[in-house]
């Protein structure tokens, strides 16, 4: 999907479009819950970020604390091992 996105299909860049959108709002779930400074999205996810970046940060305009969302930062990495990294930090605890 993402190759054919970046090839020009329309079909497949409304379908991350909206991918972006419902990732955007599950960010605004995060920022209800926990008011995060950062969020960094990786995996297979991140591969793709140029397909939906904007359509999260359009999702994010009309959330409830502007102020929230204009501290947050949002990042993506490219680090293909995020997610070890991350159940690594819990077994540390």
């Amino acid at each position: 999907a993402a190759r054919l996105a970046k090839e020009g299909d329309e079909a497949m860049i409304a379908l991350w479009n909206e991918f972006g959108s419902h990732v955007g709002s599950l960010i605004k779930s995060i920022i209800l819950a926990y008011d995060p400074e950062a969020i960094v999205i990786g995996g297979g996810m991140s591969c793709a970020s140029e397909l939906y970046e904007d359509a999260i940060r359009t999702s994010l305009q009309n959330f409830y604390y502007p102020e929230s969302v204009k501290k947050l930062q949002l990042s993506f990495t490219e680090n293909p091992d995020v997610a070890i990294f991350g159940a690594a930090s819990l077994c540390c605890m």
